[in-house]
């Protein structure tokens, strides 16, 4: 009798454990589509999203939506919806293959369709520029090297990173704190390593509203999206967030090409790449608010062709630096409004058909 109710006990406790387990199991396994936690970080379809941030829809193929507004969790990326999100919200852009170890790989990986943003030379990184050339359909984009035919030196036109020189109309230390070619240095090497680790980054959904407060915003039907001097943007949009968990930067010319890249190939370039736009952007001779159609929109993200042109920390001459995108007021007999275009803008001057995209590091 004792060894039965012993036996009952012993089997009373394993069927307990064994209840216990399933629950575990059904908990971890309750949709393949269930966003896990890891730590402070959780995950989408195999994208970090780091803590402060919420997962509003999309997948990391067609366009992964993230906000930083807890209302907005799981509210979806149609139109309507988007329109009413409470939040700054934020696009992933995957980046496989980030950076190339020598100019040799470099061309290489560009050679396979395989587009690093950098290439490490030491012991710091210098930013990839790309532009579409169609020389050979099988490997459209070309290293872009600038008009005089050379790259990512103090004396190319367009490289990034680095300082601006003039002494008017240069950089300093008056507009930007610690304005060096090291501060812009260890700016970059911070971004090209949160790009390695997290295979890609988040760039904002909108052109940067509220440019004239005291915070930018990245939210639909934004109209102060425009007259702010690439010195004040830059200054502003660190201001987006005070968390030691993640932050906003201007985004970066090799940035932008990334996302360029990844539309090309992830099946927009019979919209993007085109030489009339004009049914995918704004180019209605006048500014529009963010978001103002339907249309505008690719893989989720708004207004990355027309509407205002966006700064970049691309840096041009010895003054100025790029903007991308083209603008409401965009016009030219090659093409108009397209991501192929880079238009040099000097960093203390203030443009109506000027705005700013920023991502997120963390």
């Amino acid at each position: 009798m004792k060894i039965n109710n012993r036996l009952r006990k012993v089997l009373l406790f394993l069927m307990f454990i064994l209840i216990i387990i399933l629950i575990i199991l059904l908990i971890n396994n309750k949709s393949s589509n269930s966003i896990k936690n890891i730590g402070k970080i959780k995950e989408k379809d195999n994208v970090k999203i780091p803590d402060g941030f919420y997962y509003v829809g999309g997948s990391a193929e067609d366009g992964l939506v993230i906000s930083d507004d807890k209302s907005d969790e799981n509210m979806g990326t149609d139109y309507e919806t988007s329109l009413n999100l409470k939040g700054n919200q934020f696009v992933w852009i995957p980046v496989e293959n980030p950076v190339a170890r020598s100019e040799n790989e470099l061309d290489n990986m560009v050679s396979s369709n395989k587009f690093p943003i950098a290439f490490k030379e030491y012991d710091y990184y210098k930013g990839v520029l790309y532009d579409l050339t169609y020389k050979d359909l099988d490997h459209p984009f070309g290293i872009f090297k600038g008009d005089k035919n050379k790259r990512n030196t103090d004396n190319s036109n367009n490289r990034e990173p680095d300082i601006l020189t003039m002494t008017q109309y240069g950089d300093s230390d008056e507009f930007i704190k610690n304005s060096t070619k090291g501060l812009y240095q260890y700016s970059f090497n911070k971004m090209v390593e949160n790009v390695k680790k997290n295979k890609g980054f988040f760039v904002s959904r909108y052109e940067l509203g509220n440019l004239h407060g005291d915070v930018p915003v990245s939210k639909a039907k934004q109209e102060d999206i425009s007259d702010l001097s690439w010195v004040d943007g830059y200054n502003l949009i660190k201001k987006m967030y005070n968390n030691k968990n993640y932050s906003a930067e201007m985004l970066w010319g090799c940035q932008y090409d990334a996302i360029m890249v990844w539309m090309y190939y992830s099946g927009v370039k019979e919209k993007y790449f085109v030489e009339n736009t004009d049914e995918i952007c704004n180019r209605t001779f006048k500014i529009l608010p963010t978001a103002n159609s339907s249309s505008y929109a690719q893989k989720n993200i708004y207004d990355i062709i027309g509407n205002v042109y966006e700064f970049t920390q691309e840096a041009a001459y010895t003054s100025s630096r790029i903007c991308r995108g083209g603008s409401y007021d965009y016009e030219s007999s090659v093409s108009t409004n397209n991501m192929l275009i880079r238009e040099q803008r000097g960093i203390m001057n203030e443009y109506s058909n000027v705005g700013f995209r920023a991502y997120l590091l963390f």
